[in-house]
């Protein structure tokens, strides 16, 4: 018997849709028979996920605007109420790392983190989950953090931070917003071979990536869109307040790689 995910006749907003991990959760939530918000700050984007979910004889709309305007959001929110009714799921993939050392670190690029990498985040969950709790059947809000929101690296303070701050506001809302029977999760990526990292490979970065993946390989875009699917799924209506590491085994080692056993 297959299983049953209960994504049909959902209504989804995927918020950084255009591309990476945000196009494979948008096309999978489609393939499960959800309708699908595809937001993205870039319209050409937006609008061509939109297109592929109805090639495939999917339900998608398309929005564009910038995620860190409460105007834009609540926006967002409104449109999708006009297409489909309301939402009963939300997946936000977006966030940016400027990173530099503490001692390097501007006032300017430690807000822009912030702003991207948490603010926005804030008001996602605030805007959506007002509109779940009046709808009165709940729903899911699904977080992208980071592993480095665990344990950060080497120049990633203002990124680590916000990633911190990200798992906090997961577990915060979590709990206040149970009641109405909405749940609140995130999935935390380790090294994931998404375009933007692609364009910055090297043979000396994938070693150094790679030195404490027990897996000894990046993670996928379409693996960590299934955990965020599976996260907003009926299989996991039990679960909340929870960051699942994707992560290839990763944090399992931590910052000691001379425990891993010789490359295979």
């Amino acid at each position: 018997m297959p299983l049953d995910f209960g994504l049909a006749g959902k209504r989804a907003v995927v918020v950084g849709a255009g591309f990476g991990i945000g196009r494979d959760t948008s096309l999978t939530l489609a393939a499960g028979g959800a309708s699908v918000m595809c937001v993205d700050i870039d319209p050409a984007r937006a609008e061509d996920i939109k297109s592929e979910i109805l090639t495939g004889a999917g339900k998608a709309e398309a929005f564009a605007g910038d995620m860190t305007d409460r105007a834009a959001v609540e926006a967002l929110r409104d449109a999708t109420t006009a297409s489909f009714g309301g939402a009963d799921i939300v997946v936000d993939i977006i966030g940016v790392a400027w990173n530099l050392g503490i001692l390097e670190m501007t006032d300017d690029i430690w807000d822009r983190n912030f702003r991207m990498n948490l603010g926005h985040n804030y008001l996602v969950t605030q805007v959506f989950a007002r509109q779940m709790r009046d709808q009165g059947t709940g729903g899911s809000i699904v977080h992208i953090v980071s592993a480095t929101g665990f344990l950060p690296h080497v120049g990633s303070v203002a990124y680590s931070a916000a990633k911190a701050g990200l798992i906090s506001l997961i577990q915060a809302s979590a709990v206040e917003l149970a009641p109405y029977s909405i749940r609140v999760n995130g999935v935390a990526p380790g090294v994931v071979d998404t375009p933007r990292r692609r364009a910055e490979f090297t043979e000396t970065s994938v070693a150094n990536s790679l030195r404490n993946v027990p897996m000894r390989r990046f993670g996928t875009t379409q693996e960590i869109a299934d955990t965020a699917v599976f996260l907003s799924s009926s299989l996991a209506t039990y679960i909340t307040g929870q960051v699942y590491l994707v992560d290839g085994g990763a944090m399992a080692v931590g910052p000691f790689p001379s425990a891993l056993p010789d490359a295979r």
